[in-house]
């Protein structure tokens, strides 16, 4: 990893939420520093489109999309070589966006159809940022946690003694 940051060490990067509700996407984000404390945040700020969020944030700072709501699913599964195509019930795998979590025996994955985003890559292509990831999903929670520890926010997430322990949709979170 040391010669990743000879080549390139951004001082913040912006983090974009789109938010899906129902055929609806809600644009939110957050800038966040190198040395920013995670634990004090603030709300990420609502934007009407890409555009304005680009023009706020500038065309210098690295981006990453993290995609959220209707359309993105959520799953965990026995830790198999074609756990994606056992995912997919119908369409091509590259017709899909994934992000996983592997503990070697359980993987958790978040994917949703790329065609939900499209017109936001097109925004990012037109805008010329440099958009270095995208994710999904309440998975990329299980990279943060502790080896012995859980969070609760539409799922339940906890590890124990490093592996997955669980990943379960909250009722509260179900019903909306």
């Amino acid at each position: 990893m040391g010669w990743y940051k000879k080549i390139w060490t951004p001082k913040s990067f912006v983090i974009v939420f789109l938010h899906f509700e129902g055929n609806k996407a809600v644009i939110s984000s957050l800038k966040i520093g190198r040395k920013s404390d995670l634990s004090n945040l603030d709300d990420p700020q609502l934007f009407d489109s890409l555009e304005e969020l680009v023009k706020f944030y500038g065309k210098s700072r690295p981006y990453h999309l993290h995609v959220l709501g209707t359309g993105v699913l959520s799953r965990k599964i026995s830790n198999a070589p074609n756990f994606k195509e056992d995912l997919i019930i119908s369409g091509n795998l590259e017709d899909f966006n994934f992000t996983t979590y592997n503990d070697g025996q359980s993987i958790v994955a978040s994917f949703f159809r790329n065609e939900i985003i499209e017109e936001f890559l097109k925004s990012f292509i037109e805008s010329k940022v440099h958009l270095v990831a995208i994710s999904s999903g309440d998975t990329p929670f299980f990279s943060l946690l502790e080896e012995d520890e859980h969070i609760s926010f539409d799922y339940t997430i906890s590890k124990k003694k490093g592996n997955i322990d669980a990943f379960v949709r909250n009722e509260s979170s179900s019903a909306r």
